[in-house]
């Protein structure tokens, strides 16, 4: 038996074993690192859209919507502001802030703006229905504003 012939073809084999093992680790790398940067360019502009839908639904809020009232929910026994002519900004902003969930982790700073918002922003709606259209106290509006321009931008740089 010749044994320098098995023992190239075995060397070759485990060349090619060993090759082919650190290009797929090298393209796996690759791979999460191409994600990676692709998650982090998308947030501003999640960001950019939550803000936009947010700043729509203000201006419908203060502005177009006809009545905002308030309504005694079942489960909680709560007055909760309800909006009779709801539309599709209601869902803009769901999708908006459904894509930013998506690309920040929940212990974001983003996250935490994002939050402050969406609170501010419902104390908007119930300040809405309490006083009626006109009647929303510049405090209120204001807590918003500060919501809207407090939100941290992620870094570009990292």
């Amino acid at each position: 038996m010749n044994y320098s012939l098995l023992i190239g073809t075995g060397g070759a084999l485990a060349g090619v074993v060993l090759g082919s093992w650190l290009s797929a680790r090298a393209q796996r790398a690759l791979f999460r690192e191409n994600r990676r940067q692709a998650m982090h360019q998308s947030q501003p502009d999640a960001c950019v859209s939550l803000l936009v839908a947010y700043r729509k639904l203000t201006n419908f809020v203060l502005i177009e919507a006809q009545e905002v009232r308030l309504v005694t929910r079942k489960f909680d026994q709560r007055p909760h502001p309800q909006i009779d002519d709801q539309t599709s900004l209601f869902e803009e902003r769901n999708a908006a802030e459904a894509r930013l969930a998506t690309v920040i982790s929940s212990d974001s700073p983003i996250r935490a703006a994002a939050n402050a918002l969406n609170a501010a922003f419902r104390e908007l709606v119930h300040a809405r229905a309490e006083h009626g259209h006109g009647g929303v106290p510049i405090e209120i509006v204001s807590g918003l504003r500060v919501a809207k321009t407090c939100s941290p931008r992620p870094s570009m740089g990292s």
